[in-house]
């Protein structure tokens, strides 16, 4: 069916410009689509363009703050160098009166702890004779345990070291002025022993009837034969005959090596009193020989050899 002109007329009046509202409509979106496109670019290239921005500064930031840091600063020096003066104005040398005292402050600490250990823990003694023979040597030297007569009791068989308790010692040759103040002082702070002490073995203890029939005899204590390994040897256990019975608070003692020992027999009335030493006088207990190197040794004391004897009635 063909159109006739008057119906292609009716179709423009209804619809005047349809291309154009379209070609309107299209070209609208594109606008719109490249403005959009655009602005993206935009964007885009202003957030580039500050990220390259921002990395530019913070490189100069960094190369600046590099350069200061390792640039000297003169408020820095001038600090150092005042430091430098200060340390030298403080550091002024220790006066000579200062340095003896520091070295006297040593001196009395050192006897302060040795006087303790002395008087209260060990104490050390030279052997000076031979009655004691083979277990301790002359030259010997023994130390002894300061608690022992204090917080234990001295036993049968023991080694101990004790104060002269009467004119059993000769006396020690005092000399001039100078050596005996100074042996004196060396007594008194404990830095030497006095020549007033004794080592011998006990034998026998308060109460106990020590007795021996003479040469060749055993030694009895309470009615018991004593075998005594610690004799030197060839020594006989006594040379004389004597009976005596301990005084309560003293002990009996006898030296190892019986034929040189001045001992409790030696001086003694027959009575068992002036030849008995007090509890009281005793030092201390051996604990070992320390020097020479070639003699330490330790265990001089022998309660086994006692072990059957009876306590005193």
């Amino acid at each position: 069916m063909s159109d006739s002109p008057l119906s292609r007329r009716a179709r423009r009046n209804a619809d005047p410009h349809p291309a154009a509202e379209d070609a309107a409509a299209t070209g609208s979106d594109t606008t719109s689509s490249t403005s959009d496109t655009r602005d993206g670019a935009t964007f885009v290239s202003s957030r580039k363009a500050t990220s390259a921005r921002s990395s530019r500064e913070d490189a100069t930031s960094a190369v600046s703050g590099d350069a200061t840091s390792l640039r000297p600063s003169r408020d820095d020096g001038a600090t150092a160098a005042t430091a430098s003066g200060d340390d030298k104005r403080e550091r002024k040398p220790r006066s000579a009166a200062r340095t003896w005292l520091d070295r006297l402050i040593l001196v009395v600490a050192v006897w302060a702890i040795w006087a303790f250990i002395t008087t209260f823990v060990v104490q050390p003694f030279r052997i000076p004779s031979g009655s004691m023979e083979n277990t301790l040597r002359v030259g010997d030297r023994i130390v002894v345990a300061k608690w022992a007569p204090r917080f234990t009791d001295v036993k049968r068989g023991d080694v101990i070291v004790f104060k002269d308790p009467g004119d059993w010692t000769d006396p020690v040759p005092s000399g001039n002025v100078i050596t005996g103040g100074i042996r004196k002082i060396a007594e008194v702070t404990h830095l030497s022993a006095s020549g007033s002490h004794l080592v011998k073995r006990v034998v026998g203890v308060g109460g106990d009837k020590v007795s021996c029939e003479g040469p060749g005899q055993k030694l009895t204590v309470n009615g018991v034969a004593i075998t005594e390994p610690y004799l030197k040897s060839g020594v006989q256990p006594c040379q004389d005959k004597f009976s005596i019975t301990v005084p309560k608070d003293k002990v009996w003692v006898m030296g190892d090596n019986r034929s040189n020992s001045a001992d409790s027999r030696y001086h003694d009335d027959g009575t068992g009193r002036l030849g008995s030493v007090p509890v009281g006088d005793i030092t201390g207990r051996g604990l070992a020989v320390v020097w020479p190197i070639g003699n330490i040794a330790g265990g001089h004391n022998d309660e086994d050899a006692f072990s059957k004897v009876p306590a005193a009635k």
